[in-house]
């Protein structure tokens, strides 16, 4: 490799960089989803704690349960 093209990652934008942190959009769609703003939570039934929801931000952790992919997102447009 030459020294120009090894050089080249240290010059991308700051923004390249950083990975933006977006809203859970999923949980605006789903029907999961109780109450609004920061104090969501989740009703997914593989979800609950003790039959309770869960607020959606431990939800919708890496390892949360449904993560940033939205495993159990239920929508009446969504097909299994």
């Amino acid at each position: 490799m030459s020294a120009q093209l090894q050089a080249q990652p240290a010059t991308l934008p700051h923004i390249w960089l950083t990975p933006e942190v977006l809203p859970y959009r999923a949980c605006d769609l789903c029907s999961h989803v109780q109450g609004a703003g920061p104090q969501r939570l989740c009703t997914a039934p593989a979800l609950t704690w003790a039959g309770k929801p869960v607020p959606i931000i431990f939800a919708r952790q890496r390892h949360g349960g449904c993560g940033p992919d939205a495993l159990h997102m239920s929508a009446p447009w969504l097909k299994a």
